[in-house]
């Protein structure tokens, strides 16, 4: 079932790619009267989950479809016999949904709260196998260095948000002057997503994790 789900994931995905390609940015505002509410004059953007999709956002979330098309396909038999498969599949989907939400967000808040969500996934997918007795070690290291990532993400968006009122991304983009408050947020940003890449020389945490992690989600 998660296997069909998520291959019917990747075929939307593609569809609306092309979709993409022919019509352009598509804007989608949850809660809104009209969920394809463009952005109003003047950058004035309503808080709500907002969903921005072009041609970037969109190829990586073909690329997070295949990926984790490819990871529910390997789990299976690799997860084979083990128990808890069902907690097992539901985190997955966690994770996959928090990854198209980093991916699609106009919103850095939004983008603070989806990355929140893989990271809590990814941590208890870490530790998933309690067989192991190096599973909760690797599993505490990739939460610790999830929420140092994350501590840095928000300390950012709280930056842009104290200068220009704003959180959405497209917004922030046509305002942004660049001072040096703002470049320190943009390092800051790098960081942390270094550190969630295991990017050379923040990659001190993979090892453990990754030894321990199921196979499928290492991919």
């Amino acid at each position: 079932m998660v296997v069909a789900s998520l291959a019917f994931v990747e075929f939307l995905v593609i569809i609306l790619a092309r979709d993409i390609y022919l019509n352009g940015l598509h804007i989608y505002t949850l809660g809104a009267s009209s969920p394809n509410l463009a952005i109003p004059e003047n950058y004035i953007v309503p808080v709500r989950i907002i969903l921005e999709v072009d041609s970037i956002s969109i190829f990586m979330a073909i690329i997070a479809a295949s990926v984790s098309l490819a990871a529910a396909i390997y789990s299976l038999s690799f997860m084979k016999g083990e128990t808890g498969q069902n907690r097992f599949y539901t985190l997955l989907l966690l994770l996959v949904a928090g990854m198209f939400g980093m991916v699609l967000t106009g919103d850095l808040f939004n983008l603070f709260v989806f990355l929140e969500i893989a990271s809590i996934a990814g941590a208890a997918l870490v530790a998933f196998r309690t067989k192991f007795a190096d599973t909760a070690e690797g599993g505490l290291k990739y939460i610790v260095i999830s929420t140092v990532a994350a501590l840095m993400v928000l300390f950012a968006i709280g930056i842009f948000y104290a200068q220009y009122n704003l959180l959405n991304i497209g917004a922030l983009a046509h305002v942004m002057q660049y001072t040096m408050l703002d470049k320190i947020a943009l390092v800051l940003l790098a960081i942390a997503f270094m550190m969630k890449l295991a990017s050379v020389p923040l990659h001190m945490w993979c090892p453990d994790t990754y030894s321990v992690a199921p196979a499928g989600i290492t991919i």
